[in-house]
């Protein structure tokens, strides 16, 4: 089937028209609402939060309190291993010391 010239550009730009003019509408629509009528003040006030979003920063804080927990579990564990390096290397130094006596000893006997 042959394409006829300028087919696309019709649909496309039907499609753009369409949505220029609900975007238009849209923006009408705005202004009616954030429109006062004369005389009076506006008052700004915080709309209320949905349940969505009382649900959203429930989850968001039973995720940080899990998070601080694990936090805290590896701090925890990071002290516990530095404890246990300490403890290693107290252990081999006291092996080296004694390595090196023995060592001494066998020369010294050796040597004698």
């Amino acid at each position: 089937m042959p394409f006829k010239k300028g087919n696309a550009f019709n649909r496309f730009s039907k499609v753009a028209n369409e949505q220029d003019a609900a975007t238009q509408e849209g923006q009408a629509l705005e202004e009616q609402e954030t429109s006062e009528p004369p005389g009076r003040r506006s008052y700004t006030r915080t709309p209320p939060a949905s349940n969505r979003d009382t649900a959203k920063l429930e989850r968001m804080q039973a995720l940080r309190d899990i998070a601080e927990t694990q936090i805290a579990s590896l701090s925890q564990q990071v002290e516990d291993l530095k404890e246990q390096l300490g403890a290693e290397k107290q252990k081999s130094f006291k092996f080296k010391i004694a390595a090196r006596n023995l060592k001494a000893r066998n020369q010294s006997s050796n040597g004698a």
